[in-house]
C-alpha cells in the first residue's frame, strides 16, 4: 500500500467515524509557548484541518509535519508537498506556519479546487488551545479564522 493510499484510508475512516475534538489536551506545562516547543507538537502527531462548515460539505484535509522542516498535505485527491517554518504571531497570539508549496500533483482538493501550484507560500495562524487543537486563521486581511488543526492520532483512540 503506498503512503497516499494508506493516509488517505486513515483519513476517510477517522474522520467518518470519529466525531468532532481530539482526547489529547495541552496543560500549563504543555502549551507550547515557543517555537521549539512548537515544532515538537507539530512533528509529533499526524493533524487534520477541518474546517468550519455544515456536515454535509465534509471536506478535511491531513497534514505530516516531519522535523526536517518538509510535509505532505493531502486534500481530496490533491497531494501537496511543501517545506514548513514557523513564526512568531507577536502581538497576536499563537504561531505562525508558513508553508511553501513545492510539488502538487494538480488533482482537486476535497473542494473540488486546483489552485495550490509550486511556489506558492500560505502563511496561517496557529493558535494553541487547552483541548489540543490550534484555531487557524488566515494571515492579513483582517486575520479571519477558518478552522481548527486536531491531532489524528488521539482521535483514533
Amino acid at each position: 500500500m503506498t503512503f497516499r493510499a494508506f493516509a488517505t484510508l486513515s483519513a476517510l475512516v477517522i474522520s467518518a467515524t470519529i466525531p468532532a475534538g481530539p482526547v489529547f489536551a495541552f496543560t500549563a506545562e504543555t502549551m507550547p509557548t515557543t517555537i521549539a516547543e512548537m515544532e515538537d507538537v507539530l512533528t509529533s502527531r499526524t493533524w487534520q484541518l477541518r474546517v468550519e462548515d455544515a456536515a454535509e460539505d465534509f471536506c478535511r484535509e491531513v497534514y505530516y509535519f516531519r522535523k526536517d522542516g518538509s510535509m505532505v498535505a493531502l486534500s481530496g485527491d490533491e497531494e501537496i508537498d511543501a517545506t514548513w517554518e514557523l513564526d512568531t504571531a507577536e502581538p497576536k497570539p499563537g504561531f505562525i506556519l508558513i508553508e511553501r508549496y513545492l510539488e502538487t500533483n494538480g488533482m482537486p482538493d476535497c473542494q473540488g479546487d486546483t489552485f495550490a501550484q509550486p511556489g506558492d507560500i500560505r502563511p496561517m495562524r496557529y493558535i494553541p488551545l487547552e483541548n489540543g487543537t490550534f484555531r487557524v486563521c488566515w494571515v492579513g486581511a483582517g486575520d479571519p479564522c477558518f478552522g481548527w488543526v486536531e491531532p489524528m492520532d488521539d482521535l483514533i483512540g
